[in-house]
């Protein structure tokens, strides 16, 4: 068991030339941004007048 952990120790250290070998970091663009104020407004369909009338009435005479 000491030499399979020791064997991957060693296999561990071996990646110094994989990281000098990497390829170089892209390069990153950026845009600077500026707040502004933006009125929000949408068109909706409505009625002036309702589509249907309900009348509610007493069916018992006197004050309710």
């Amino acid at each position: 068991m000491a030499l399979i952990a020791v064997l991957i120790l060693v296999a561990g250290c071996g990646n110094e030339q994989q990281q000098a070998s990497r390829p170089a970091l892209a390069e990153v663009r950026y845009m600077a941004l500026a707040g502004e104020r933006v009125t929000l407004t949408r068109k909706l369909p409505g009625r002036i007048s309702a589509f249907t009338v309900s009348e509610v009435r007493p069916q018992v005479g006197g004050i309710i």
